[in-house]
């Protein structure tokens, strides 16, 4: 796990190793990227690197949740309007589509849906599933599986549109969407 401070040192250390590392994921594998390429690339000491970190993963991990909180500024997740929430988050990753892209071509979609399961599962709430399933003994550990449902199969629509080059239009996915997993009213 990464060093969760909010001490700008720490915040300005994971930002510039997060950066470095997806510099050198434009042209290298994941895989193929050490510690010290990352060190070079950011100008950063290797002890600063594991002050901060595990493991190169954890930078990974830094950029996805970097990148959703800039979501989760832009998007309301409380389905206020599910069509708007859906074409503003659409919108979004067609700005970020370079960040999808690196993702992707270094095969780490699934710890993007990871972290953006994790973190919506705290940001998001369904008062729509709140009314569906309030005398429901099992309330937490549906909304869980909803929430997974939810997040995953935008998580999979993101990663083909990904792989298919970002050739769906963004209202193609949002009617997609709403075909798929229509939220009642």
């Amino acid at each position: 796990m990464f060093n969760p401070s909010t001490n700008p040192q720490v915040k300005y250390s994971l930002r510039e190793m997060a950066s470095a590392l997806f510099r050198l994921m434009n042209n290298d594998h994941f895989n193929d990227i050490t510690i010290t390429m990352i060190c070079n690339e950011a100008d950063i000491s290797r002890k600063t690197f594991y002050r901060n970190c595990q493991n190169k993963l954890d930078l990974v991990h830094y950029a996805c949740f970097f990148c959703l909180e800039k979501l989760y500024e832009t998007v309301d997740w409380n389905f206020v309007d599910v069509t708007e929430a859906y074409r503003n988050f659409f919108r979004f990753w067609s700005e970020n589509s370079i960040f999808l892209h690196i993702i992707w071509k270094n095969g780490l979609f699934h710890e993007f849906t990871s972290v953006f399961i994790m973190l919506s599962d705290e940001r998001t709430s369904y008062s729509f599933l709140n009314d569906y399933i309030k005398d429901k003994p099992n309330a937490n550990e549906i909304k869980k599986y909803h929430h997974a449902f939810i997040v995953g199969g935008l998580c999979s629509i993101l990663e083909h549109w990904t792989a298919e080059g970002f050739k769906t239009s963004i209202d193609d996915l949002v009617n997609l969407c709403l075909s798929f997993a229509p939220i009642p009213k």
